[in-house]
Formats: structure tokens, sequence, C-alpha cells
């Protein structure tokens, strides 16, 4: 056994050869001790794999714009003149030492930077393209919650500061870089999308908070004016990121597209299940609130049903209503399926071997194939650094090869989803069966870090082989650096469904209780249109769905993609409504339905409509059906976890009582699961939760005036303009008492 002092100085020789900066007589007392020492030569081995595998994450071109490069030239020419040239031992030591870092940071850190650098802060502007948007996963920083409220308060999101996944072209982001933590970096919100951007990493973010601080108070005030051409509920969305309360005198119509998915109520569950709070783009509180089992009838004639049900809200204050609406599909016989052509796409990267990720893919599939027979056909792709057909479209008879196909794969290397997809999809068209249902399966804990990583282009593939007959399903695994947010987006343009499993017993429920719904589709393109009556609702908002918007004159517009929904699925939406006065007899609201049958069976679109009268509203909250007040609980959950500016001043006890009443009638289990989650959950959620101070006091009142002169200017062209006045004044005296604060704050040094 070699001392310490020895062993550590062969490594960093090690690293300096593999990088090409050891010559001459070192050069040659390393080859001798490699030659004398087995274990020497598999630790340079891994080393070089590491080395490779960096290497091969910032080969793409035009790593750093040539704007920030200039900017760093410049603050390293600033630095060799303030300080003598470090010793070349030293900075082969800090090249290995950069090199192993870097390779924890492998598909994220798209900023690192070799070489000298400045002491000082370089803060560069760039336009950034949608490409070009970092990815940073969760695990990758950990802000305390004293810096996530004062960033809350700068207009940063709140809980988690997801990382964008693409920004609008020529838009200006400020990149922050400092010489002790070169790969450091922190964008500020964008102009038009204000606090829906930005994030940062955990390292030297005490630097980068100060940093920004200047920049970010500068801009606070522009970003809660209205933007040219900007509606009220659009500045809602870009202050909060939330849906908002529409006015039905500016807008009666609301309009989407279904969303059968389910992975962000598991993939919550894991986090809070660890004692982690999910981040506010995992939370989307349609797929919480369809995550569980029916509980309307399925048709017997037609491929969809509409209940509607309402009753007095729960949460959100006195006076309002909350309307459920839901679609139910039917149920397809096992024997009356059409065959299937699944394509297993299974990424086999390094990061698939934590928490045994890949072996609970296999088991995932293993239970999968027990759905299917001898109707079937499945192929089997894997992907890592690159990517290869494993077994060509079979037979399900063949199930002992496919077992052992299954077994084969292992672990390694980095993650090329782009390639993996493309085999798939190029196995799915080379057995594209009009007579079968022609899936790609996609199972992988979506962390793309090689080849194509852009999320934009990786999604409009899917899209456009949906237009070929071919659905694209995605299964998510693994915590940490799983990215829910590309496995979402591949589902959505691909027409398919996005499950999370994270046990056994999560995986049967989504591939083998609910495999019609996954694999049979009765309808595709489904949208649904709800038309309020202005005089009898003055403001309602829909809850979730914010990804599934559908502007109100594409309604009818068969082009234009929507939601799928599989064989007994069911979708449900809630709608909080501010009644225009107390329930009374006549319709309130008409919803109406439009789907395509499924492709393959005529593109006739299928409409109806159904009204629901004042009269109908129950008289209470308990009066309501178990099934809706289950959904009213688990959407409530679910804008607590999002941080909604709705959700503010609703009582986590009240819906933890109510959720523990319901689990004593409904003796569900999986509901039972839940009302035991949202009790033991409580502490961790307030303790998630923005802390108010007068500078994010300050800010959300004038975001808030902003809303509501933007809607008394709608309302009001030309009329009486005395209000609207009043509320200009108002806004005057915000935005003084805030500019008052900020510079308060400039004077005692941020």
């Amino acid at each position: 056994m070699k001392p310490r002092d020895d062993h550590e100085d062969l490594h960093v020789k090690l690293c300096a050869a593999l990088l090409g900066e050891l010559e001459g007589e070192e050069r040659r007392r390393l080859d001798e001790a490699l030659a004398a020492d087995p274990e020497l030569c598999a630790e340079r081995d891994r080393l070089a794999a590491t080395i490779a595998t960096v290497r091969a994450a910032f080969a793409e071109p035009a790593v750093l714009p040539e704007s920030m490069q200039e900017a760093l030239r410049a603050a390293a020419e600033r630095e060799a003149e303030a300080r003598p040239q470090r010793a070349r031992r030293r900075f082969v030591a800090t090249a290995a030492c950069t090199a192993l870092a870097a390779s924890v940071l492998v598909g994220f850190a798209a900023f690192l930077v070799y070489g000298p650098t400045a002491t000082r802060e370089a803060v560069v502007e760039r336009p950034v393209s949608a490409a070009a948007a970092p990815q940073v996963p969760q695990d990758s920083y950990e802000l305390s919650l004293d810096v996530q409220h004062e960033l809350v308060a700068l207009g940063y999101p709140g809980g988690g500061f997801t990382p964008p996944q693409s920004l609008p072209e020529g838009h200006t982001v400020a990149m922050v870089l400092r010489a002790t933590e070169p790969s450091s970096y922190a964008p500020s919100p964008p102009p038009v999308l204000s606090g829906s951007a930005g994030f940062l990493t955990g390292m030297g973010r005490k630097e980068v908070v100060g940093a920004i601080r200047v920049q970010a108070d500068a801009g606070i005030l522009e970003r809660c004016r209205r933007l040219p051409g900007e509606s009220p509920s659009m500045m809602y969305f870009r202050f909060w990121g939330d849906n908002p309360f529409e006015l039905a005198r500016l807008d009666n119509l609301s309009t989407f597209g279904v969303d059968v998915d389910t992975a962000s109520y598991a993939l919550a569950r894991a986090y809070l299940e660890r004692g982690l709070i999910p981040e506010k783009a995992q939370v989307r509180t349609e797929e919480f609130v369809n995550y569980f089992r029916p509980d309307v009838p399925a048709p017997q004639d037609g491929a969809l049903a509409l209940h509607l049900e309402a009753a007095p809200s729960l949460f959100g204050g006195e006076g309002r209503w909350l309307l459920r609406v839901v679609l139910r599909a039917r149920e397809v016989p096992r024997a009356a399926r059409p065959p299937q052509n699944i394509t297993f796409v299974i990424d086999t990267s390094g990061s698939m071997a934590q928490e045994n990720r890949l072996e609970l893919v296999k088991h995932t599939l293993r239970l999968l194939l027990t759905e299917l027979d001898e109707r079937d056909r499945v192929a089997i792709v894997r992907f890592s650094s690159d990517a290869s057909l494993c077994l060509p479209l079979t037979s399900v008879r063949e199930r002992a090869l496919i077992e052992e196909k299954l077994f084969e794969l292992a672990p390694q290397q980095s993650t090329n989803a782009a390639a993996g997809l493309a085999i798939g999809y190029e196995q799915a068209l080379s057995g594209l069966d009009p007579e079968a249902q022609n899936h790609v399966l996609l199972l992988s804990d979506g962390v793309a870090n090689t080849g194509v990583t852009d999320h934009e282009q990786i999604t409009r593939d899917a899209a456009a082989y949906r237009a070929q007959g071919i659905v694209l399903n995605t299964v998510g695994v693994g915590m940490g650096n799983h990215n829910d947010v590309l496995l979402e987006q591949l589902a959505d343009r691909g027409n398919g469904l996005c499950c999370y499993v994270d046990t056994p017993q999560e995986a049967k429920r989504a591939l083998v209780d609910r495999f019609s719904g996954a694999f049979v589709p009765v309808a595709r393109d489904v949208k649904i249109q709800v038309e309020f009556d202005p005089e009898r609702v003055t403001r309602y908002r829909l809850l979730g769905y914010e990804n599934r918007a559908v502007s109100d004159a594409d309604f009818r517009n068969d082009t234009v993609d929507a939601g799928e929904v599989g064989a007994g699925h069911q979708v449900a939406a809630l709608y909080e409504i501010e009644p225009a006065a107390p329930p009374a007899p006549g319709v309130f609201a008409r919803v109406r339905v439009r789907f395509l049958p499924p492709r393959g069976q005529g593109d006739a679109a299928v409409e109806f409509e159904q009204s629901i009268d004042g009269a109908a509203i129950k008289a209470s909250y308990d009066q309501g059906s178990p099934g809706y007040r289950r959904s009213v609980l688990v959407a409530q959950f679910a804008e607590f976890l999002r941080r909604s500016t709705h959700a503010q001043g609703d009582s986590l006890d009240l819906l933890a009582h109510e959720a523990r009443k319901l689990d004593q009638e409904l003796r569900d289990p999986e509901f039972s699961e839940f009302a035991a989650l949202a009790d033991a959950s409580r502490e961790l959620i307030l303790k998630s939760l923005p802390q108010d101070d007068p500078l994010a006091q300050a800010i959300d009142a004038v975001q808030k005036n902003a809303v509501l002169r933007a809607e008394i200017t709608d309302l009001s062209r030309g009329a009486d303009r005395t209000l609207l006045e009043q509320l200009e004044a108002e806004n005057r005296r915000l935005e003084k008492k805030l500019e008052e604060l900020l510079a308060e704050r400039q004077r005692a040094g941020g």
C-alpha cells in the first residue's frame, strides 16, 4: 500500500497526463509506475473514461458567446497584470481538479471556464435562443429559505427555482461569472417573463445574490407595468405563474386540451415522503386530480360522457362556487382491443444505476408484458452515450427472448435520449400497422446530456412522428436529477401519457391496472370549452391546465393538437367562480366537448354540449358527491404545493381535517395514502411558503394594482373613468413606496 501523499501525487500526474499536460522525465516515471501497478492502471482507465465523458459533454461548438469570451479575456488580462503567473505544477493540479469536478456537472454546466479567471464578477448581457437555455437538475443547487424568500421579493420564482427550458428568441439574460466559482451563474428574469425564468446554482450563491441585486432592483418597477398588447390575464400569469381569475365581461370563454397524465402527483408524493418540497413547475394541479380512480360511470353509448357538478367552495373565501367538469371514456374489453406494436426505448446511462432505476424499469416492462398476448409485438432500443437496437419488433409469443434482452441491459456512460428516440421511431415506422396501435414507450430519468439536448428540438420530433400515427408514452423514474418537465413535454407532443414510477406497486398501477387507458385510445384531440354567462358569473378561474390552454377561436379548428383520451380514463377540471348573485334558476355555464375518433377510424369531428343550472348548485360543500369532494381536496393540496397566490389565506388544517373525514367515507387505499400525506406534509409546506416582508408586500401590491387597472381600462372603453383615475393615483403612491424601499436597501449596502 503506497503512502497517501505519494498516491495523491500519482493521481494528480495521471490527470495531467490524460489532459496532455505531463511531459519529459515526469511522464517517463509515471509510465514506469503504471507498468508496475495494475491498480494504478485501473485508476488511469477510470479517469480516462471520466475525462472523455466530460469532453463529450462540452464538445458542442460555441459554448460561450463571443461577447462573453471577450469579457472573460479582458478580465483574465487584468488578472494577469495584478498577479504573477502560477507555477506550471500548480496549474496542472488545478486543471486536473477542474476536470474531476466537471465530471459531476456533466449535462448542465454549460459555462465551465478553464484557465485563469477574474477575481471580480464579469456581468455580460447577451441574446439567448431557446436552444441555449441552461439545464440544471434539482440536486445541483440548494438555497436556504432566507435566500429563497429574498429572491422571491426580487421577482424570482419561489419553490425550487425551476430552470427555464426555453427562452424566447432575442430576450436578454445577464450572466454572472466569478473567478472562484467559474461555473456559477444566475440569469435575471427576462423583461417579458419576469420571475418565471430565473434560477441560481448553489455554488457561490451569496456572491451571486449580491451581484444581481442592483440589477434586479433596477428592473422591478418596469416589470410591474403592463406591456404593449398585454391582457390582464397575461399580466397575472407573468407576475405569479398561476391561471388568473378572468372577468366574464371581458372573456366568458375558457378553452383547453385535456390532460390524462398522472406523473406530477406520483413524483410529488415521492418528494414529500423524503421530506422535500417539489418545484412549482413539477406540480401540475390537473395531474393530481386525474391520478385517482374514476368516480362517474363510463358511457354505454359513444366514446365520451360529460358530468357536471357544482357546490359552494370550501376554500378561497365566502360566496364562491366550485364547478367540476368530468369527462369519462368508455371501457374497451381486453378481447376487443386492437393489436399493439410497442417499441421500448430504455435509458441505460450511468444515472440509471442510481436508486436501482434500471432494475425498476425492467420490472415495469415485465409487468407490462403480462398484459400483452400473441396479437402484440415489442421491440427494444437502449441508449446511453450512443443508441442501438437490441431487439426488432418481435411477437410476444417469444417472451423468453424478450426477457433475455431485458436482462442484458446494464447502465453505462451518459444520456443520448435523442439518439435512442430516433432509433425507436425508426423501428416503429418499419413495423407501422394501420390495424394496430403503434407506440414508442420511453423509460428514462429524463436527463438528456449528450447529443441533441435541446428540449424544443426533441419534442418537435415527437410531434412529427405523431402525425404519422406513432404515439409516444413516457415513464419517468428516479429522484434528484429526474427531468420531469422534458418527459411531460414529450408525452404532450407525442399525444401520449406521462407517468412516474418509484415503486413496483406504482409500476403495476400505471401500466397494468390502467393498461387500456395508456395504450387503447377512444378519442383524440379532445378539447373542452366552457362558456360562462356574464350576467350570472363575475369572474372564474381554471385550476391547472396552464400548459394546455387553447385559443377560444381554435376550439373547432381540428388541425390544432389537443390531448388523447384512452379507454376507461376520467378527466376532471375545476373552475372557481365568483358569482354575480346568489344561486338562482337559469344556466350559468355551458360546457362543450369536441374530439376526433382514434386514428384509422375516420376524421369526422364529434361535438356535444351540456349546461348546468344555478338551481343545481348544492347547498353546501358537504352535499357534493364523494368524487367531487375528493377532487376539491386534491386540487387544493396541489395549489398549496405550487405556492399558488390563490391559496394564500387558505387553511392546511381544514384540508387535512376534510381529507381524514372523506377517507372514512371512501375507504379507498389511494385516497387513504393521500390523506396521510396531506397530514404529514403540513409543517414542510408551511416552511416552504415565502415569508412576507415590506419589499415583497410592496411589489405584490403594485402588481395587483396594475392588473386591476388593466381590467378597469379594458372594461371602461370611454365610460366613467373615475375609478380608473383613483386606481392610477393609488398606483403612483404604491410605486413611490416601492422606490423608497429599494433606495433604503441600496443605502444600507444591500
